[in-house]
């Protein structure tokens, strides 16, 4: 039923994959922050299960119902902090995916993660989608090309159509 929705209304309904964006927007450095209380909404991808989880965290395959019944049936303030990368204002779940899915189901707004912050030339924002993705792919490359960020930091030339770097 959410891939009809989501096709119905032009989203993409998929978890993002976190060695797929690292690829596109190429890692600069990485930091551990710590444990913090995230935003459920910003999280858009995950490192390994990415093709297990739809966007909003449903499982996508019935084969993970026991698993996910018997997280859920801890109390959630005994489970540990999920892991996370954090890029920009969006955050990718390296362990943890089976505790988001039940945050969320539960309608709680935050859930608290071990946070690793990893810096890129372009951040992503927590709506990005696989297009805006090639988006920011495109600026990153653009920005590696002419050092763009470095010369003029201030300045934000993000285009909304795809080939319009040149």
């Amino acid at each position: 039923m959410e891939n009809i929705i989501d096709r119905l209304t032009g989203k993409s309904s998929e978890l993002l994959s976190y060695y797929d964006v690292i690829q596109k927007l190429k890692i600069v450095n990485q930091t551990e922050q710590g444990v913090q209380d995230i935003p459920l909404e910003a999280i858009v991808g995950s490192v390994g299960r990415y093709t297990d989880f739809s966007r909003t965290f449903l499982p996508m395959q019935d084969n993970d119902a026991t698993r996910w019944a018997r997280v859920a049936a801890v109390p959630f303030n005994e489970l540990p902090p999920i892991d996370v990368y954090q890029i920009g204002n969006s955050y990718f779940v390296l362990d943890g995916n089976h505790r988001v899915s039940i945050a969320r189901q539960r309608g709680m707004k935050f859930i608290p993660a071990e946070v690793t912050e990893v810096r890129t030339r372009a951040p992503l924002p927590p709506d990005v989608s696989p297009e805006k993705l090639i988006l920011q792919a495109e600026y990153v490359s653009f920005l590696e090309n002419t050092n763009f960020d470095k010369l003029r930091p201030d300045a934000d030339l993000r285009v909304s159509v795809p080939g319009q770097y040149r």
